[in-house]
């Protein structure tokens, strides 16, 4: 007969289980009202235009956000956990060359 606390243990090693597979890189945009009518309205274009151009779009998650609470230093974006404020067209794409140089198939895709 299986008892509770084997099942508790069992559940509780699985939790910790961790596929070998990379982790995708993530990038958040702030979509708030603000931020939006800043740049990032832009700017979400010129990220999905240079993931697509250098062939990482299947290795980056690419999400939005609701408002983050930082509009003063808006338009936000957060790349892997690193947070860029203020950040404006122009810059972005230097940001986005350096944070991604060393990928994969970053080197193969056309600039």
């Amino acid at each position: 007969m299986l008892r509770f606390e084997d099942v508790n243990y069992i559940i509780s090693a699985n939790v910790f289980y961790q596929p070998e597979e990379k982790m995708a890189s993530t990038i958040k945009v702030c979509m708030g009202s603000s931020c939006f009518a800043r740049g990032n309205s832009k700017n979400l274009q010129i990220i999905q235009n240079f993931l697509e151009n250098n062939n990482i779009s299947a290795e980056v998650e690419l999400t939005g956000l609701r408002c983050c609470d930082c509009c003063f230093k808006g338009p936000n974006i957060t790349i892997d956990g690193i947070e860029y404020n203020n950040i404006e067209s122009g810059m972005l794409y230097d940001i986005l060359e350096k944070h991604y140089q060393n990928t994969k198939d970053f080197n193969s895709g056309e600039k």
